[in-house]
């Protein structure tokens, strides 16, 4: 059940990020993603190299809560970066969608365990 879920939720948010890419300069955000990545490179959590369905429902949110914080800081480093005001705005959106939805797929995750 966790996992459809977390299916759901990523699916939602990976729409989020294709209809930026649509409105977005992709020239910039290409430039500026290479920058933040080469000095912040993405860091696997240690429980990626074992299936999510060996996993426990705790590690599992773990390595999500992970990646999510990872793409937060990208969105709050493009938004330091973009010079004008639509996509400066644009950034801050996805940055708090993406902390919206972290904090919502935490909390129906405790409410699955609970079950």
């Amino acid at each position: 059940m966790l996992l459809k879920y977390l299916s759901e939720h990523e699916e939602k948010l990976g729409h989020v990020v294709h209809q930026f890419e649509v409105t977005g300069n992709e020239h910039a955000l290409n430039t500026w993603c290479y920058e933040y990545l080469n000095k912040h490179p993405i860091v696997q959590h240690h429980d990626c190299d074992a299936p999510f369905s060996q996993l426990s429902t705790r590690e599992i949110m773990q390595v999500i809560i992970d990646q999510h914080k990872q793409v937060i800081d990208l969105y709050r480093y493009l938004h330091e970066r973009a010079d004008i005001p639509s996509a400066k705005e644009l950034m801050e959106t996805l940055k708090s969608f993406e902390e919206h939805e972290i904090m919502q797929m935490v909390q129906s995750a405790n409410r699955l365990e609970d079950l």
